[in-house]
């Protein structure tokens, strides 16, 4: 090949070379087949403890077991096209299932790519964890990137994913849940309640206690909540039915979205309500008028004489104050 630019000759090499690596190590794993493993450890506990459990990018699944025996079951996904080749990732990933007195720990890491850099997907070995524990037991539980789900516990709970799915039972005790971009789904919490979300919705049927909901823009829905709430959403929509009487200071705020809230009957509570483009619409609620009234955009007075503060923003949609 005759080439007058020396320049655009290395180039071209330089990008042929760049290509033929690319395609000598991406792929490989594209092309590999799944291999799975599983490691099983059993643990004896002598009362409550906590579960700590970390993965890469796999999903972790903790549910109530019987006894005082802690179940791990740790599936390990191997992108390898022989049994020979798995043998050889699985030489990276360091697998540690360990008790210290009444808490277990499960941790999956693999080392990381030399000079930080990979191509095609990674890390070659995923490890999914299924694990049972007793009835109470606390669990602190992390991964980059898959969902977690936790069955009906009772304890103190903090779970965290890069970008998956909570999926929460019935939950007695102090709850703290976090994701990049999932949903987020309760059953029912009694305690200390925080969610958020960068993107997706949370809802819950049942919150007992107080609750943080956050979420970037997705929608929050409680279908029974006692307690106080403060909760925030970008730009979707607020549900809330409150059940029995308010002793603490409520707020609920969204960025465009509507809200619809339901009293209890004989709830007492000092209202404030205003939206930037909607209206405040109220049904079944007596209402001692200072501002506005209904069909307009600020609304203040008092319900049954007052009492905690119950504060609905929204920065466009409409608002509905309804009794039961």
């Amino acid at each position: 090949m005759n080439e007058s630019n020396p320049m655009k000759l290395i180039l071209r090499l330089l990008f042929g070379f760049l290509a033929a690596a690319t395609l000598a190590v991406a792929g490989p794993l594209s092309a590999s087949a799944s291999i799975e493993r599983v490691v099983e450890r059993s643990f004896t506990v002598e009362g409550a403890g906590t579960l700590t459990a970390r993965t890469g990018g796999g999903s972790i699944e903790v549910m109530p077991g019987s006894g005082r025996t802690v179940r791990v079951f740790a599936r390990e996904h191997i992108r390898a096209a022989s049994e020979a080749e798995a043998d050889e990732r699985l030489r990276h990933l360091t697998l540690t299932l360990d008790q210290h007195g009444n808490d277990v720990a499960a941790v999956a890491e693999y080392e990381r790519s030399p000079l930080g850099l990979h191509l095609g997907s990674w890390p070659p070995v995923e490890v999914d964890f299924v694990i049972t524990v007793p009835t109470h037991y606390s669990a602190d539980l992390k991964t980059a990137g898959g969902g977690i789900q936790l069955g009906d516990l009772t304890g103190r709970f903090a779970l965290r994913t890069a970008g998956g799915t909570l999926r929460i039972g019935r939950i007695e005790g102090d709850l703290e849940g976090a994701t990049a971009g999932g949903n987020i789904v309760l059953a029912s919490g009694r305690g200390r309640i925080e969610l958020s979300t960068s993107g997706g919705s949370v809802t819950a049927d049942q919150i007992a206690g107080s609750a943080h909901l956050r979420t970037g823009g997705g929608k929050i829905e409680v279908g029974t909540m006692a307690g106080p709430i403060a909760a925030r959403t970008g730009g979707g929509s607020i549900r809330v039915v409150f059940a029995g009487p308010m002793a603490a200071d409520s707020s609920l705020a969204t960025g465009g979205g509507g809200i619809r809230v339901r009293l209890p009957a004989g709830a007492a509570v000092r209202l404030d309500a205003a939206t930037a483009g909607g209206e405040i619409e109220t049904d079944g609620v007596s209402i001692a008028l200072t501002r506005g009234g209904r069909h307009a955009d600020r609304l203040l007075g008092t319900v049954n004489g007052g009492g905690p503060a119950l504060s609905l923003r929204s920065g466009g949609g409409d608002i509905s104050i309804a009794g039961s």
